[in-house]
């Protein structure tokens, strides 16, 4: 698992992911991890909330870009497509910075019903922490929840050379 989630972290950042985008993407495959396979299909998801730090909030979930993401740009900054591909696509990477995923209708259907907030417990925490909190339900009522602190390439959490 560790290793899954350094690849993903790696991944997120080569991409020009921020911070907020890569541990929503952790978290993603932290939650996929314990969720079976009938469980992740995206028709089935009728909610993910995130809570997180007030910047991380400002920067990837408030403009219309990154509601609405409708170039490669806005979905690189973009907290809401983040989720959604993650859970579409198993992971982030550069193949889901393409114009074509991008618009990708399941990709666009599902980030509509991720809700992005600050969280005041979060945001408290900044800049020394960056975390995040999300959580899945599906429309059978399951939740499914996950957190970080501290993501992986953070100043807590620095990425070794290998």
């Amino acid at each position: 698992m560790a290793s899954t989630v350094m690849n993903a972290a790696n991944n997120a950042k080569q991409n020009g992911m921020t911070f907020s985008n890569t541990e929503t993407t952790l978290l993603i495959e932290l939650l996929k991890q314990n969720m079976s396979e009938a469980e992740i299909l995206a028709e089935q998801i009728q909610a993910i909330e995130i809570d997180t730090y007030l910047v991380g909030y400002k920067q990837c979930a408030v403009s219309d870009g990154c509601l609405h993401p409708k170039t490669v740009l806005d979905a690189k900054f973009s907290t809401p497509y983040s989720a959604a591909a993650a859970f579409l696509y198993g992971t982030v990477g550069m193949e889901q910075f393409e114009p074509e995923v991008v618009f990708d209708p399941a990709v666009q259907n599902l980030l509509e019903r991720v809700v992005v907030r600050p969280s005041d417990r979060f945001t408290g925490q900044y800049p020394k922490h960056w975390g995040c909190h999300v959580k899945v339900t599906m429309q059978d009522g399951a939740v499914y929840e996950s957190e970080v602190e501290d993501p992986s390439g953070s100043v807590a959490r620095p990425l070794s050379r290998d």
